[in-house]
C-alpha cells in the first residue's frame, strides 16, 4: 500500500504491514468470537489527533446496508459464509454492489405502500424510508471512507475525522480493554459516514465525519430492546410553521452535537465495537500495545460507555433523554405527534419545538423566549447557534414578513435530481403527466418492453427520489408519482419515459415553492389546508375495488376522516398554545368537501344498505365521524374540488388552478389569498 508522504517513508511502510496484520486479526476474532466472560479495563489511551503527513487507508469491508459499488479489497468474503469458515474454509463471495441496498430499500417501501399506493399524510415509516433513500443514492456527498481518503478532498475528510474524534473523546466515550480472543461477547463493527453539508443554494458548506457502529450486528432482546425514536412529521412541521408565521412568531432553529453521547449504557447493555484502523493511525502507540496483547492471545476493542450513531438503542436513548430535559423544562410531548412539544405560560410567552433527531425548530412568541430555551436546554447538552430558520430536512425555507408567509421549496435537490438522470438540459413540460395517457399495462399507450435490470433499478430510484420531493414540498406531484409507484415491480419503458416527463415538469418548476400563511385559518377537501395552502395531502390507490362511483367517495372520504381527526388532536393541542384557542370552536365539526351527492347521501344517512351492505365495516367510520358532530360534509362542485389533482392526470388549465390554490406558487406568480380554497368552496 502506498502513502502519499515521503517523510519516514521507511516507518510509514513498517506500520502499514503491521496494521494490515491487525486488521486481519480483528477479523479472526469477529469470525471466531463467542463466549461471554467480561474483559479486563484498560487505562484509556489518550489519542493525539494531530496526525501529521497523509495516509491511504483501507477500512475493513463487511456486508452493510450502505454499501457502495466500489472494488472491494482483497480477501473479501461475506458474513453469510459465517458456517464455511467456522470450519476453517474460505467461501468466496461475490462483492455486493449498490444495487442490494436499493432493493432492501425498494423492499421496505413496497411493503409500507402495499396497496394503497403513496400516501403523503402522517406515514412516518415511509417518510423515514425515503429519508433512507437519499441517504443511499446521493453517492457524490456520502463518499465511503476508501473513496474519500483516495480523492482530492482527503485533507479536508481528515480535518473532520480529526474534529469528530476529538469530541468522542471529550465526552470520554470509550475504553479501550483488552479481551481475550474467544472468549468475548458480541462485538459490532465501526465505519465512518462520511457527508458533505450544502447550503440553500447547494454549495457545500461543511465537511461531515461521524463514527458509528454497525448496530445491524447487534442482537434483540440481548444487546438491546427499545428503538423507537420520532422524527416531527412533515404535516406537523408545516402546521407550526403556518401558525407561527400568521402569529407573526419568532421561528428559529438549532442543532445539538453528538446528541448520542449524552445518554449512559447500563452495566448491562455495555456495547463492544471493533477499532476503526483510524485509530492506529491517529495514535501510533496503539500498535505494539497492539502487538503485545495478540501475543498474549488478546486483541484490543472499544468497550462504549455511551451509545454510538448507528447503534440499535442508540436513537431511542437520546429521545428518552431529550425527553427527561423537556420535561424539566416545563415542555408538554403532544399526543399527536411525540416529536412535537410546547410550552404555554401565558397568550404573551408560549414556545413550540419540533425535533428531528438532533435539529430542533423553534416557534415562540419572541425572540427572547426562544433564547431563554436554548439557554435552559444547552445546560443539559452542547447546541450548535444557528438564528432563522432557513434550511430543515433538506427543505429551503424563506420567510416573508411583509405578507405574513412562508415557503418551502427544494431547488437544490431538484438540480441534485436532473444531473443524477442526465436531465439538467432537458425541455420543460407544463404538466408532471400527460392527461390522456393510461399507464395501466395491456392500454395502447403502454409498450409490451419491460425495463432492463439495470433501468429498473434507475426507475425504481427515480420514483423514490421524487417522492421525497413530493412528501416535503410538492403535493402536485402526489397524483403522477401515486401512479408510477404502481410499477416498481416491473416497470415497463413507457413508465420510465413516463417518469422522465415528470422530470421534464421539476425543471420546469424548480423554482417553485409551497407558501403557508395568509390571513385566515381553514381546513377543506382531502387536502388539508390552513390559509391559502395545503399543509397534508394524500393521494392513494384504494384497497378495495368499488362497484359504483358512490362507493369510491365514500371509501375516500373515510381516508380522509381519519386524517381530519389526527389534524384535529394535534390542533387542539397546539391553537391554545400560541392564543388561538377560541379558535377550536370554527373545527367542531370540520368541514369536508365532496362532489358526489350519493356518498354524502351515504354518510349522513346510510338508507342504502342494500346496495352498500358489503363494503367492509372500518369504511363506515366516516358516519361515525359525522353523528358525532366531529365532521360536517358540504357539496363542492367538481370544477372546484382542489383535491382532484390527488387522483386523476389533469389537462394544463385545471391543473395550473388547482396547484395556486395549494399554495404551490412560482417565483413570479401572485400568492393573493382571493384564489384559495375557503374562497372558492
Amino acid at each position: 500500500m502506498e502513502d502519499s508522504d515521503d517523510e519516514d517513508n521507511g516507518d510509514e511502510e513498517d506500520d502499514e504491514e503491521i496494521e494490515k496484520e491487525l486488521l486481519q486479526g480483528e477479523e479472526d476474532v469477529q469470525e471466531e468470537g463467542g463466549g461471554g466472560r467480561l474483559p479486563t479495563v484498560i487505562e484509556p489511551v489518550n489519542e493525539d489527533v494531530s496526525m501529521p503527513g497523509h495516509f491511504n487507508m483501507q477500512e475493513p469491508s463487511t456486508t452493510s446496508h450502505m454499501c457502495r459499488n466500489v472494488t472491494p479489497p482483497p480477501g473479501f468474503y461475506t458474513e453469510s459464509n459465517q458456517e464455511a469458515r467456522g470450519r476453517g474454509t474460505k467461501v468466496p463471495q461475490p462483492y455486493t454492489p449498490k444495487e442490494a441496498a436499493l432493493a432492501a430499500l425498494i423492499a421496505k417501501i413496497d411493503k409500507i405502500l402495499g396497496q394503497e399506493g403513496v400516501s403523503l399524510g402522517a406515514n412516518q415509516d415511509l417518510v423515514s424510508a425515503l429519508t433512507m433513500a437519499m441517504a443511499v443514492t446521493q453517492d457524490s456527498d456520502s463518499p465511503t471512507f476508501e473513496e474519500a481518503m483516495a480523492g482530492d478532498e482527503k485533507e479536508k475528510w481528515m480535518e473532520a475525522i480529526r474534529e469528530e474524534m476529538a469530541q468522542i473523546e471529550k465526552m470520554h466515550t470509550y475504553d479501550i480493554v483488552e479481551v481475550e480472543r474467544r472468549e468475548i461477547p458480541n462485538i459490532i463493527g465501526s465505519r465512518f459516514v462520511l457527508c458533505h453539508k450544502r447550503d440553500t443554494q447547494g454549495n457545500i458548506v461543511r465537511y461531515k465525519a461521524r463514527l458509528v457502529g454497525k448496530g445491524y450486528s447487534q442482537r434483540s432482546g440481548i444487546d438491546f430492546n427499545e428503538t423507537f425514536a420520532p422524527t416531527i412529521r412533515p404535516v406537523t412541521l408545516r402546521l407550526i410553521l403556518a401558525l407561527g408565521v400568521t402569529m407573526r412568531s419568532a421561528i428559529k432553529q438549532g442543532d445539538a452535537k453528538n446528541v448520542y453521547l449524552n445518554d449512559v449504557l447500563p452495566p448491562n447493555k455495555i456495547i463492544y465495537m471493533h477499532l476503526h484502523p483510524i485509530f492506529y493511525k491517529l495514535n501510533h502507540s496503539l500498535i505494539p500495545r497492539c502487538n503485545r496483547a495478540k501475543a498474549n492471545g488478546k486483541t484490543l476493542i472499544l468497550q462504549l460507555w455511551h451509545p454510538l450513531y448507528g447503534t440499535k438503542q442508540g436513537r431511542n436513548k437520546w429521545y428518552k433523554e431529550l425527553c427527561f430535559v423537556l420535561k424539566k423544562l416545563s415542555l408538554t410531548k403532544s399526543n399527536a405527534d411525540h416529536a412535537l412539544f410546547y410550552c404555554f405560560k401565558s397568550p404573551s410567552e408560549y414556545s413550540l419545538l419540533g425535533v428531528a433527531t438532533d435539529d430542533f425548530t423553534y416557534v415562540a412568541d419572541s425572540t427572547g423566549t426562544v433564547k431563554k430555551l436554548k439557554t435552559k436546554m444547552g445546560e443539559h447538552m452542547e447546541l450548535a447557534e444557528m438564528g432563522e430558520l432557513s434550511w430543515i430536512l433538506g427543505v429551503d425555507v424563506h420567510r416573508d414578513l411583509k405578507p405574513h408567509t412562508i415557503s418551502l421549496s427544494q431547488s437544490a435537490y431538484i438540480t441534485q435530481i436532473l444531473e443524477r438522470f442526465g436531465m439538467a438540459n432537458c425541455k420543460n413540460a407544463t404538466t408532471p403527466l400527460e392527461s390522456h395517457i393510461n399507464l395501466t399495462p395491456g392500454s395502447e399507450h403502454v409498450s409490451t418492453a419491460l425495463l432492463p435490470p439495470k433501468k429498473k433499478s434507475e426507475y425504481r430510484e427515480l420514483v423514490r427520489l421524487l417522492m421525497y420531493l413530493s412528501v416535503m414540498t410538492r403535493p402536485d406531484l402526489a397524483s403522477a408519482l401515486a401512479v408510477l409507484a404502481r410499477y416498481l415491480e416491473q416497470p415497463h419503458t413507457t413508465h420510465m419515459e413516463a417518469g422522465l416527463h415528470v422530470l421534464q415538469y421539476i425543471k420546469a418548476t424548480r423554482e417553485f415553492c409551497l407558501t403557508l400563511g395568509g390571513k385566515d385559518f381553514v381546513l377543506s377537501g382531502f387536502t388539508f389546508s390552513t390559509g391559502t395552502s395545503v399543509i397534508s395531502w394524500s393521494s392513494k390507490k384504494q384497497p378495495i375495488i368499488t362497484l359504483s362511483s358512490t362507493e369510491s367517495k365514500y371509501v375516500t372520504l373515510t381516508h380522509a376522516a381519519k386524517e381530519a381527526k389526527w389534524l384535529q388532536t394535534l390542533l387542539r393541542e397546539v391553537l391554545p398554545v400560541v392564543g388561538l384557542g377560541s379558535c377550536i370552536d370554527k373545527f367542531a365539526p370540520t368541514v369536508l368537501y365532496c362532489d358526489n351527492q350519493g356518498a354524502i347521501k351515504l354518510s349522513t344517512n346510510p338508507v342504502f344498505h342494500a346496495r352498500t351492505k358489503h363494503i367492509d365495516i372500518h369504511f363506515h367510520f366516516i358516519c361515525q365521524t359525522i353523528t358525532s358532530h366531529d365532521l360536517q360534509l358540504v357539496y363542492c362542485p367538481t370544477n372546484n374540488m382542489v383535491a382532484d389533482i390527488m387522483k386523476k392526470q389533469l389537462a394544463c388549465v385545471k391543473f395550473m388552478k388547482f396547484k395556486k390554490m395549494m399554495g404551490v406558487f412560482g417565483p413570479d406568480e401572485s400568492t393573493g389569498s382571493d384564489a384559495c380554497i375557503k374562497g372558492e368552496c
